[in-house]
C-alpha cells in the first residue's frame, strides 16, 4: 500500500479534489437560485416521456456517480493524467451550469411520493437539487467521462462488461428516477463527448493550447462555410422540432468543423500517427466524416483506386481492405485528417492535413524511417487534397529499395552547407548560429530604406478611403452592441429565453467587432499617413511599429512589402463584415422571437 502510495500523486489529486467538489455545490446551486428567479421557465419534453416507469429503486445506481466521482482522481498514474482527467470534470461543470444559467429549463412534471429505502436518498437530493438545471444533463456528461477514465484501468473482459452496465444504469436512471427529460441525455453525452476532446489523456497537446489563428484566407472561407452550415442544420432543428432535433448533432459537427479551420487545424480531428481517430472525436465528428466518405467516393467514382505519379509512387483515395489486398499489400501513407485508415493495413502511417488547402511547412517536416529512394513532389500531395479526393498515397516497392510517399529528403541525404557570405568558404564559419559563426559573421545592417513611389501611395490613399467608408458599418455594429447590452441590462429577467440569448450573442459578438473596429481605425490612420507622405517607407513604419512593441523588432528583417499589407487589411474588413453581419442576424432573431412572445 505504502509504494501504491508512493507511485501516485495522491496529494496533487486530493488538491483537485478540494477544488472540485465545493465548486460543484457552488456552480450548481447558484444556477438553481437563477432559474428560480426568473418569471418563466420553458420546458422542452416529448408526450411519450410520460410513459416512462418511475423506478425508485434506481436512485441507487443514480447516486454511485458520486462515490466514482470522489474516487477517480486517486487511481491517475501521474501528473499529466490527473490534471486532464482534473480539467475534464472542470470543464463540464462550467459548461453546463453556464448552459443553466443561459438556457433554464424546469422538469414538467413531478415525482410520487417514495418509500422505503430510496426515500432517504431521495430526500437527500431534493436537499440541494430542484426541478431545474435540466440541459445538458451534467449527471450525463460526467457519467462519459467517468465512464472513459476507468476503462483506462480494467482489462479482463467480465469487469469491462461490468464497468459499462454501471455506465448504462446511471444514464437510464435519470429517466426512471423523473430527474432528467430525454433532450437532457443526448445533450449531456455532447458535453461529455466534448470535455474528452478538449483534454485528451494521451502526451498531446490539448485543444486549448492547440488554438493557432488561422493566417490564411482559404481556411477562413472554409471556416465560414461550415459555420453557415452548422447555423442551418441547428435552425431546421429548433424549427422542425421533434425528431428534427437529431439534427443538432450535425450542427455541432460542422461547428467544430469550423473551429479546425479557423485555429485547431488537422490537430481537431485528433488523427494519430497510425491513422486512427480517437474515439471522442469519431463520435463528435461522425456526421461530418460520414459526408467526407460519401463526397470521396462521389469525386473518384469511375476512376482507379490510384494513379502512379512517379515510379514507384501511386496517389489515390483511401483504399478498402479488398483493394489493399489486390494492390499487393502496398505501404500505406494517409494525408486524411478525417477519415481513418482501413482496419488491418499493416505499416500505415498517417500525416494528418486538412482538406482545400495549401499544407503547411510544419506538416512536411517529418521524416520518414529507412527511406533511400527519390520522393514524389510537394505538389503531387497537395493537388489531391485541393481536389476533395482522400489524401493517401500508396507507395508500392521497387526491388532493392523502399520508396515513400513523404515529401521530403530521404534518410542520409544532406543539405550542401552554404557558403560564407564573408570569407567564400563552405564551412569557415560553420552552421548558421553557431558560436564560430556568430564569431565571425559581420554585424547585421538594418534594411535599406526605400522611398514610396506614386504609385505605391496611390494604392494607401485607396485603401485609406475603403476603410473610412467602412466605418459606417463599425458604427453600425457598436450600435447593436450597445442596444442589445441596454436591453439585457433593463429587461433580463423579464426577457424569455430566446430574445435573452439572441442579445447575448449580440453583446459577446461586440466585444470581437470592437477589436476588428480599432485594428481597422489604426490601419486607416497608418495608410493616410503612408499616402500624404508622413511616413516617408515602410522600413520606418516598421521601425516606428517595433519601437512600440506592435511588431518584432529585427533590425536585419526586410521590410513588410506593400502588397502584403494591403492583402492583410483587406482579411481583416471582410472578418469584421461577417462578425457584423452575424450581429444583424441575432439582433433580428431576438425582435421577431419577441414579437412572437
Amino acid at each position: 500500500m505504502r509504494a501504491w502510495f508512493a507511485a501516485r500523486p495522491w496529494k496533487r489529486a486530493a488538491g483537485w479534489l478540494a477544488v472540485l467538489g465545493p465548486l460543484f455545490y457552488l456552480t450548481y446551486g447558484l444556477a438553481n437560485w437563477w432559474a428560480t428567479t426568473r418569471a418563466q421557465v420553458p420546458s422542452m419534453a416529448f408526450a411519450w416521456e410520460r410513459q416512462v416507469p418511475f423506478w425508485p429503486w434506481t436512485i441507487f445506481p443514480y447516486w454511485t456517480i458520486n462515490v466514482f466521482y470522489a474516487l477517480s482522481p486517486f487511481l491517475a498514474r501521474d501528473r499529466h493524467t490527473l490534471d486532464r482527467h482534473g480539467a475534464r470534470l472542470l470543464s463540464a461543470t462550467l459548461i453546463a451550469c453556464s448552459c443553466f444559467v443561459i438556457w433554464p429549463l424546469h422538469f414538467s412534471f413531478g415525482q410520487p411520493a417514495v418509500e422505503g429505502a430510496p426515500a432517504f436518498l431521495f430526500a437527500a437530493l431534493r436537499g440541494f437539487d430542484q426541478p431545474y438545471n435540466q440541459a445538458p444533463s451534467l449527471h450525463i456528461a460526467l457519467a462519459v467521462i467517468l465512464w472513459d477514465w476507468y476503462r483506462q484501468f480494467i482489462r479482463p473482459l467480465w469487469a469491462r462488461f461490468v464497468l459499462h452496465l454501471w455506465a448504462f444504469a446511471i444514464c437510464a436512471s435519470v429517466l426512471t428516477t423523473w430527474q432528467h427529460h430525454f433532450i437532457d441525455i443526448p445533450t449531456g453525452a455532447l458535453l461529455g463527448l466534448v470535455c474528452i476532446w478538449l483534454w485528451p489523456l494521451r502526451r498531446t497537446v490539448s485543444m486549448p493550447r492547440a488554438w493557432r489563428l488561422a493566417r490564411d484566407p482559404q481556411r477562413w472561407k472554409l471556416a465560414a462555410c461550415y459555420a453557415l452550415g452548422a447555423l442551418a442544420c441547428l435552425g431546421l432543428a429548433l424549427w422542425g422540432g421533434g425528431w428534427a432535433l437529431w439534427l443538432a448533432w450535425p450542427a455541432a459537427s460542422l461547428s467544430l468543423v469550423a473551429l479546425n479551420y479557423a485555429g485547431f487545424g488537422a490537430r481537431g480531428f485528433q488523427m494519430d500517427g497510425q491513422g486512427r481517430m480517437g474515439w471522442a472525436a469519431r463520435w463528435l465528428f461522425a456526421p461530418y466524416r460520414l459526408g467526407a466518405a460519401l463526397n470521396a467516393r462521389l469525386w473518384t467514382r469511375g476512376l482507379p483506386p490510384a494513379a502512379e505519379v512517379v515510379p514507384g509512387l501511386w496517389l489515390g483515395r483511401l483504399p478498402t481492405p479488398a483493394e489493399w489486398q489486390a494492390a499487393g499489400r502496398p505501404r500505406l501513407v494517409s494525408l486524411c485528417a478525417e477519415l481513418q485508415v482501413p482496419g488491418g493495413t499493416t505499416g500505415a502511417r498517417c500525416v494528418p492535413l486538412l482538406d482545400l488547402v495549401v499544407p503547411p511547412r510544419s506538416g512536411c517536416g517529418a521524416r520518414p524511417q529507412r527511406s533511400r529512394a527519390s520522393v514524389a513532389p510537394r505538389a503531387a500531395r497537395s493537388g489531391s487534397a485541393a481536389r476533395s479526393a482522400s489524401r493517401a498515397a500508396r507507395p508500392r516497392p521497387s526491388p532493392g529499395s523502399a520508396r515513400t510517399a513523404w515529401p521530403v529528403p530521404p534518410t542520409g541525404w544532406r543539405r550542401p552547407r552554404p557558403r560564407c557570405a564573408a570569407h567564400g568558404r563552405r564551412s569557415c564559419c560553420g552552421r548558421p548560429g553557431s558560436p564560430r559563426s556568430r564569431r565571425s559573421a559581420p554585424p547585421a545592417s538594418p534594411p535599406e530604406q526605400r522611398p514610396m513611389n506614386d504609385t505605391d501611395r496611390a494604392t494607401c490613399a485607396a485603401l485609406a478611403g475603403l476603410l473610412r467608408a467602412a466605418g459606417v458599418l463599425a458604427l453600425w455594429g457598436f450600435a447593436l452592441s450597445a442596444i442589445a447590452a441596454l436591453v439585457l441590462a433593463l429587461t433580463l429577467r423579464s426577457l424569455p429565453t430566446t430574445p435573452s440569448m439572441a442579445f447575448g450573442a449580440v453583446a459577446i459578438l461586440g466585444v470581437l467587432e470592437r477589436y476588428f473596429a480599432f485594428r481597422l481605425r489604426l490601419d486607416q490612420a497608418l495608410f493616410e499617413d503612408l499616402a500624404r507622405g508622413a511616413i516617408a517607407s515602410l522600413e520606418a513604419l516598421d521601425q516606428a511599429l517595433a519601437r512600440l512593441g506592435l511588431r518584432a523588432s529585427d533590425a536585419s528583417s526586410a521590410a513588410r512589402p506593400l502588397a502584403d499589407r494591403t492583402q492583410g487589411t483587406r482579411q481583416l474588413l471582410q472578418r469584421h463584415a461577417i462578425v457584423v453581419a452575424c450581429q444583424s442576424a441575432m439582433f433580428l432573431l431576438a425582435l421577431m422571437t419577441q414579437d412572437l412572445t
